[in-house]
């Protein structure tokens, strides 16, 4: 599990700072639908400025509801 734990870290590290909803998708092998629930279902923290802004995902609230285990984030895609 400690083996497991260090790849996605070391996947995390890679990412920049502060991820769009496409490109936590495109990190993650996932549909940008499967980000969008889980920030909707607030099992992924997002940031989104105005009411017609795209949303903002920090790399660290990320690796945060990876190691969380987010259903939404090991759901498998449609």
């Amino acid at each position: 599990m400690e083996s497991a734990m260090s790849h996605l870290d070391d996947l995390i590290d890679q990412l920049d700072c502060v991820l769009s909803v496409s490109q936590a998708a495109k990190a993650l092998g996932k549909h940008p639908t499967s980000i969008t629930r889980a920030i909707e279902r607030k099992e992924l923290l997002a940031y989104r400025l105005g009411s017609d802004g795209h949303w903002m995902i920090l790399r660290e609230d990320l690796r945060d509801a990876l190691k969380a285990g987010t259903p939404s984030l090991r759901e498998d895609d449609l």
